[in-house]
């Protein structure tokens, strides 16, 4: 199948509630090379996405592997700064804490200042 193909079929996973979808080149049998596509989702999203990935994908097979999944709690909330609002994901837990501007935030306004997005975060 050809990348284009892959990357359509990795869309259509995403889009019906895959928490991640990516691909790892590989070697099968007699050297051959081949893509390894793996999608994470909850247990009870295992069906539709096996059937997604039956219909758009040229595999013949799925392999299976069940995980557990340990997450810290997230808050998302919005800060005003010298460039504008800017939306702050925090994740915290497990006796850590984290935070991360939103992305699209950071570039939308460099975009309109002319600015880069290193620029912004080192000033916020």
């Amino acid at each position: 199948m050809t990348g284009e193909d892959l990357g359509h079929a990795a869309d259509k996973l995403m889009s019906a509630g895959a928490l991640d979808v990516f691909t790892t080149p590989v070697s099968m049998k007699k050297g051959s090379p081949a893509v390894l596509l793996t999608v994470l989702c909850k247990e009870d999203m295992r069906e539709d996405l096996l059937r997604l990935i039956f219909r758009y994908t040229s595999t013949i097979g799925v392999r299976e592997h069940l995980c557990s999944r340990y997450v810290l709690e997230r808050t998302e909330e919005t800060v005003s700064t010298k460039y504008g609002d800017v939306r702050v994901k925090k994740s915290a837990g497990y006796g850590v804490s984290k935070h991360k501007y939103e992305h699209d935030d950071l570039a939308r306004i460099a975009d309109e200042q002319g600015i880069s997005i290193e620029e912004i975060r080192n000033n916020i």
